[in-house]
């Protein structure tokens, strides 16, 4: 399993790291964006991930005052907080 973070960096989408995980478990995302934290402090405004609820629900406890958007159908956004 993959996962791949990016952030808008002077108008250009950029990608910051991409790793791949043994599977796509919370503990697993909750352990890679520790260690990515630690390598590379983050402070998003906003974040936008795909329909795996483990991340988003990691991504929900990081950073729980900040909006999050969440694509579960293919075109699709929800915002949620």
């Amino acid at each position: 399993m993959f996962t791949d973070v990016h952030e808008i960096r002077n108008g250009l989408y950029v990608l910051l790291v991409y790793a791949l995980l043994l599977d796509k478990k919370t503990e697993s995302y909750t352990n890679f964006m520790a260690m990515l934290i630690d390598i590379y402090p983050l402070s998003p405004k906003t974040t936008v991930v795909d329909f795996e609820s483990a991340i988003y629900l990691v991504l929900l406890t990081q950073w729980p005052n900040i909006e999050h958007f969440i694509f579960d159908n293919p075109g699709t956004a929800k915002y949620s907080v």
